[in-house]
């Protein structure tokens, strides 16, 4: 499955992907003190649908990292936008849509 993954501090929004897909899972981790607060959303045709909001404890401590396995469908030419007020490692795994054949 391919994945997007980097390091953010800001906002970043991801390559649109050209066909329906789904997000399989997501990992979070954030690599500051302080505690971060990070929103995952959807944006298409200029709107922004926020699916997910994580606050990670400081680097080092328990609850610093974040995992769940989901199936967020992301529409045709979406992009993944990812916010956060820390330095934040983030990896999605996305899967394509598969349709029932005949």
């Amino acid at each position: 499955m391919p994945a997007i993954k980097g390091t953010i501090s800001g906002s970043i929004l991801c390559e649109a992907i050209n066909i329906p897909c789904t997000i399989a899972s997501y990992s979070l981790f954030n690599n500051d003190s302080g505690i971060a607060s990070v929103s995952v959303g959807v944006t298409s045709d200029g709107t922004n649908v926020y699916i997910r909001h994580i606050h990670l404890a400081a680097t080092g401590t328990e609850g610093s990292s974040s995992y769940e396995n989901t199936n967020i469908v992301i529409p045709a030419n979406a992009q993944i936008l990812i916010t956060s007020n820390k330095n934040v490692d983030y990896y999605f795994t996305i899967k394509g849509i598969t349709y029932g054949s005949k």
